[in-house]
């Protein structure tokens, strides 16, 4: 079910994930992007051996879902986009791959399986859409929840600089450009992003702008985000249950320092 859009001036908003123009271009946005493929190999260097299942919340259009089942790699996933799994079930009958049992539109929040996994992954920063911090909590309790007794969490997202945070702290009507882009339906997109950082309260505003290069038409939507601190992020590990964990700065294991530019965590649940 698509969103309604509000029209102001000629400019569509729109202020969720279930419209139209995000699965139109995900893919074409960020299959090949440098970020998406250090990802995509970390995670399958990480669990993509041996006997196990494995849950990928927020999985959206299957970028990583699509690729391992293509290895025969028992994998389940969720978004709470219906628009955006769409596309992966678009994507899956083109590959002759049957995946009606283990896909769903479910909230990272308070989803539900009747098994456990063996890995449960959140990639791509996904966390972070994730604004209330009880919501946060709930969210790592469900996952600990669904985790078999050793089971292992594996997550990622930015590690906030002060630097380049202040550079958005003050709001201004400017977008960036994010290149162009094709879409699904076709025509051509340029993207433009506008930010806004909130430091006190860790809020990230963001504005995507995106410009049908053939009919003109300028479609907006708004995506909040709340950033994370390490330290933050142990105690919220702690609330929800677990113990052990390592941390890396970037997809290549690299130790993690002020300057890392990703937070990669391991985690495990039992003592």
């Amino acid at each position: 079910m698509y969103c309604e859009l509000i029209c102001f001036s000629g400019v569509y908003i729109m202020s969720d994930y279930n419209n139209h123009i995000w699965p139109l271009l995900y893919d074409g946005m960020y299959k090949n992007s440098t970020s998406t493929l250090l990802q995509r190999n970390f995670y399958f260097n990480e669990i993509g051996k041996g006997k196990k299942t494995i849950l990928e919340i927020a999985c959206g259009t299957g970028l990583i879902l699509i690729d391992f089942l293509t290895k025969n790699i028992d994998i389940y996933g969720f978004d709470l986009s219906e628009p955006m799994l769409d596309i992966l079930r678009e994507k899956a009958i083109s590959r002759h791959i049957n995946i009606e049992n283990r896909i769903s539109c479910q909230n990272m929040v308070d989803f539900k399986y009747d098994f456990e996994f063996d890995y449960i992954i959140l990639p791509n920063r996904s966390f972070l859409h994730v604004t209330d911090q009880d919501d946060q909590i709930n969210c790592l309790k469900n996952i600990y929840k669904h985790l078999k007794k050793n089971g292992i969490f594996v997550i990622n997202f930015f590690n906030p600089s002060i630097e380049l945070l202040l550079k958005c702290a003050i709001g201004n009507e400017n977008f960036e450009d994010r290149g162009r882009f094709s879409g699904l339906d076709g025509n051509f997109y340029k993207v433009g992003l506008n930010r806004k950082n909130d430091i006190a309260n860790q809020h990230q505003s963001l504005i995507w702008r995106f410009t049908d290069e053939k009919s003109g038409k300028i479609i907006e939507e708004k995506m909040n985000m709340r950033w994370i601190y390490k330290e933050e992020f142990k105690l919220l590990l702690k609330i929800a249950g677990f113990t052990r964990w390592e941390i890396s700065g970037d997809f290549n294991r690299s130790k993690f320092n002020t300057n890392s530019p990703e937070q990669v965590w391991i985690i495990k649940k039992g003592k």
